[in-house]
C-alpha cells in the first residue's frame, strides 16, 4: 500500500492519536486528576511526504515542539523541575513516534536517541 496515497480519514486518526499520546503522557507525568485537564496540542503534517527523510525529519521536529509545549509546565529552576520535563518531552516523543508509527520517522528518532551502549566489563585474571 502506498503510504502517500492516504485517505484524509487515516490522516485525522494518525492526528487524533499524536494528540492523544501527548495528552496523555503530561496527565500521566503531572498525575492529574482529570485526563481533560492535560494541554494538547495538534500537530498538522498532511503537507509533508513522509516517505521520504525529510519529510519524517520535519514531523519530527514539530512533534518536539509540541512535547516542548505541552511539557512546559513543569519549567522550573531545580533539578527534580528540569528532570520531570526532560522525561515528560522523550515521554511524549516517544509516544507520538510509536503512534504515527511509520519506519521513517523511526528512523529519524533512533539517530537522535541512540540506544545507550553498555559499560564494558572488566574481567579479573583470577591467580
Amino acid at each position: 500500500m502506498n503510504t502517500l496515497n492516504r485517505p484524509s480519514r487515516i490522516r485525522a486518526l494518525i492526528t487524533a492519536t499524536v494528540l492523544g499520546a501527548l495528552a496523555s503522557n503530561l496527565a500521566a507525568a503531572a498525575t492529574a486528576t482529570n485526563v481533560n485537564d492535560a494541554p494538547a496540542v495538534t500537530v498538522k503534517f498532511s503537507d509533508l511526504d513522509l516517505a521520504k527523510p525529510q519529510g519524517a525529519a520535519a514531523l519530527y521536529g514539530r512533534i518536539q515542539a509540541a512535547a516542548d509545549t505541552v511539557c512546559s509546565s513543569f519549567e522550573g529552576r531545580d533539578l527534580a523541575s528540569k528532570a520531570r520535563r526532560q522525561a515528560c518531552e522523550h515521554q511524549a516523543i516517544a509516544n507520538a513516534v510509536n503512534a504515527v508509527n511509520l519506519p521513517t520517522l523511526y528512523a529519524v528518532y533512533n539517530a537522535k536517541h541512540p540506544a545507550a551502549t553498555p559499560n564494558a566489563l572488566v574481567s579479573m585474571q583470577i591467580r
